[in-house]
């Protein structure tokens, strides 16, 4: 068990704002990929691209989290801390960096059309980085 700073309640309180009592603990979800038909040839394979391919920030945000700022940066919040505090935790870890690369990915467009979640993200990333001395300073994979 981690020993609690007092001193760290506002950085916690910030840093897990977006988890919910409410709807705890949060689903860590799998987004299904629609797989490319083999058979396609040129043609149809880029009309199949068009009409069903999907990129992994849609997939997370506008599919999973029906694009709920929320919802989303709690999910992307719990599971950093699932994986930090439980280091070996194999489902936790993998869904934090799809989060993170979706979002790395996702597009000026994206980024355009909900900037709330960028700008929160990136604080949340940055309180990340500012709470490792209350994990005994184990650093980020």
């Amino acid at each position: 068990m981690l020993r609690y700073n007092q001193d760290a309640w506002e950085m916690w309180h910030e840093f897990t704002k977006y988890i919910s009592p409410d709807n705890f603990p949060p689903t860590l979800h799998q987004e299904k990929v629609k797989q490319v038909p083999a058979d396609l040839g040129t043609h149809e394979l880029s009309q199949w691209m068009e009409k069903h391919h999907k990129s992994r920030f849609e997939l997370a945000f506008s599919d999973t989290h029906q694009g709920n700022v929320e919802a989303f940066l709690a999910e992307f919040q719990f599971a950093f801390l699932r994986w930090f505090i439980e280091n070996d935790d194999a489902e936790a870890c993998p869904r934090w960096s799809h989060l993170l690369q979706a979002v790395y990915n996702a597009g000026e467009r994206a980024i355009a059309k909900t900037p709330s979640l960028f700008i929160n993200l990136i604080d949340i990333l940055m309180r990340s980085k500012n709470l490792r001395p209350y994990f005994g300073g184990r650093s980020i994979r």
